[in-house]
């Protein structure tokens, strides 16, 4: 039996991949409002603040849920962690499900987003 595609690679690719921003773009999309500052700072940790504010200009970009390595979003971490949370070179790491999930939901408030849950939001669409 035959699989239906509707994208090709390089059009999957283009939507799930971190977009690739120039310098410019980087201080346009990474800088933030007192309000989102307020809320990376709530972050305990740094390298989970720089990654929030990554993940945050990323969703400004096109509102999707990502999944990055560190090795894909090196360069913006880099930039964020130089020019926002000035401290120490930022060492490689990684973030498990949980973590990844709450920094996501800071991110879907800040924005007044909310996940899709199965249970509430099923009936709601299709009744």
């Amino acid at each position: 039996m035959a699989r239906l595609k509707i994208l090709l690679q390089p059009e999957i690719d283009d939507l799930y991949r971190p977009p690739r921003y120039t310098i410019e773009q980087q201080r346009y999309f990474f800088s933030l409002n007192e309000k989102e500052l307020a809320v990376a700072k709530s972050i305990r940790k740094r390298e989970h603040r720089c990654y929030f504010v990554a993940m945050l200009g990323y969703f400004k970009t096109k509102p999707i849920v990502l999944n990055p390595s560190f090795h894909s979003i090196e360069n913006d971490l880099s930039f964020i962690a130089k020019e926002t949370f000035p401290g120490n070179k930022l060492r490689r790491f990684s973030l498990n499900q949980k973590q990844r999930d709450r920094l996501y939901e800071k991110l879907f408030s800040l924005n007044q987003f909310k996940r899709w849950k199965e249970r509430e939001h099923y009936q709601s669409v299709f009744s």
